[in-house]
């Protein structure tokens, strides 16, 4: 069961959502720095390289997932049950819902993360994601995976 939050209204500060991003960031490239030597070196390597062969967009997709498959596992059940990545963790911050409650995993996972990963691959919508992140610089510091989400960012 998910925890409520005893927070109020202070936003986390934009430093801190990029340090928090930067943390995540460095945590999920060591991750997956370390699975590509387990796979180069158990000799799956081939069976890695045929996963990834296709079109642009297929391989777009198939890092998308790729990258799920290790964003997930370390970071769902403090989504889940804090509304923390580690990098949120570490830096003493979290996402809520608009009334201050740990949003559910489909929220702060899928469409804070996931769609944004998937929508960036398509050409039309790809500068629109990019400046994704610009939107901290407004005065309510929501970024579009916020909007989508109905989510926001605060200190705890």
């Amino acid at each position: 069961m998910q925890e409520e939050i005893n927070c109020g209204e202070k936003l986390a500060s934009r430093t801190d959502r990029l340090a928090a991003v930067i943390v995540d960031s460095v945590v999920v490239l060591i991750t997956a720095f370390i699975l590509l030597l387990i796979i180069i070196f158990s000799g799956f390597e081939n069976f890695y390289n045929s996963c990834f062969t296709g079109s642009f967009i297929l391989k777009v997709i198939s890092y998308t997932f790729t990258g799920s498959v290790i964003y997930l596992p370390l970071n769902g059940y403090l989504l889940y049950k804090y509304g923390q990545t580690i990098g949120k963790r570490f830096m003493g911050i979290k996402i809520v819902d608009m009334n201050n409650k740990v949003p559910s995993l489909y929220r702060s996972y899928f469409l804070r993360s996931f769609l944004i990963s998937l929508f960036a691959i398509i050409p039309i919508l790809n500068f629109a994601i990019m400046l994704d992140d610009l939107f901290i610089f407004t005065k309510r510091q929501r970024c579009i995976h916020d909007y989508l989400a109905g989510t926001k960012v605060v200190d705890i």
